[in-house]
């Protein structure tokens, strides 16, 4: 599901991960408070944006990545 900086996991962005699997733990055990809809859009976004944040081409990751090197 998400794209990595280097080793198949981003170790940069361990903070937002945790709160992402939060995010998909709360809604997956109370579906009743949002509608199916609303649900699905906000697993998108919160994939999305962790999916943006930790894509390869990121500025961050391109510059840990070099760094690294």
């Amino acid at each position: 599901m998400l794209a990595a900086c280097s080793s198949g996991y981003a170790p940069e962005f361990p903070l937002l991960l945790e709160l992402e699997y939060q995010a998909l733990t709360a809604l997956a055990s109370s579906p009743a408070l949002l509608r199916d809809d609303q649900e699905n859009a906000a697993l998108l976004l919160i994939s999305g944006v962790v999916q943006l944040l930790t894509a390869p081409e990121n500025r961050l990751c391109r510059w840990r990545t070099r760094a690294s090197h």
